[in-house]
């Protein structure tokens, strides 16, 4: 026993813990594991066992330019810029698992392309040379891009305009692309009011003008039903005597008839 040892390769049958973002290096009887170049490994003690992805790193992290937790390489002068965390998707890209390695080929082809057909595109568009990205990671899904935007913290770029003006480039890449913007250190400013200009109505702000007609109109309305009252009342005890009287200033003496 033992004469003739066939070596099983844990790499090639996936029996083995390396994390989907390292590379798996068979030896006779064993395997190590290495985290992808630019991939932070977070358990050093156990190489290439847990990986960050950077990806969802980038996603949930509350600051774009925090981005030291996320990968080895950073993005510079981030925050001196304003920032605009970004995805997109590309629809007529199939996805393959070397997107995930930053140093392989599938990964270094598709972020060049990406940054030559995005930058140039949406500098003259936004007329503004300051615009630049900076990839962090592909993910499955079609393929989706997430990356940073970066324009000079006085440039007079909005939001609508960034994605319009991205968006428009990246379909020069692929023409079944979309974009979105997730997330910014841009600050909210308020628009100017465009409307038509509203005139207020005194009255109808002045309190003591709604109180002030409420009690007349109470006044007046119990002083109509306290004629009413009367009135009716007077009828009613004329009916029971079948008297009536009439008086005239030209006559001195009062007539009264009765009612046959």
């Amino acid at each position: 026993p033992g004469t003739q040892c066939t070596d099983i390769d844990e790499c090639q049958t996936r029996n083995n813990t390396c994390s989907d973002l390292a590379v798996c290096t068979n030896t006779p009887g064993r395997f190590s594991c290495r985290c992808f170049q630019g991939i932070i490994d977070s358990n050093p003690a156990n190489p290439g066992t847990q990986c960050t992805d950077p990806v969802t790193c980038f996603s949930s992290t509350g600051n774009i330019c925090d981005l030291s937790s996320c990968m080895i390489s950073t993005v510079s002068s981030c925050n001196s810029k304003i920032a605009f965390r970004m995805e997109a998707t590309l629809r007529s890209t199939e996805f393959s698992d070397d997107m995930k390695n930053p140093s392989s080929e599938a990964y270094r082809n598709l972020a060049g392309n990406f940054t030559n057909a995005v930058i140039p595109t949406t500098q003259t568009n936004l007329n503004d040379d300051s615009f630049n990205i900076s990839i962090v990671g592909f993910q499955n899904g079609s393929v989706l891009v997430h990356f940073v935007a970066l324009l000079n913290n006085t440039s007079n770029v909005n939001r609508s305009s960034l994605l319009r003006a991205v968006g428009a480039a990246i379909k020069t890449l692929d023409s079944n692309s979309s974009v979105s913007i997730t997330g910014t250190t841009q600050l909210a400013t308020a628009q100017p009011h465009t409307g038509p200009t509203v005139q207020s109505n005194p009255g109808a702000e002045n309190p003591g003008w709604r109180v002030a007609v409420i009690v007349l109109g109470t006044i007046l309305g119990a002083a109509l039903l306290a004629t009413l009252t009367a009135l009716v009342a007077i009828i009613n005890t004329k009916k029971k005597s079948r008297k009536y009287s009439i008086e005239t200033a030209n006559i001195v003496k009062p007539i009264s008839y009765s009612n046959i």
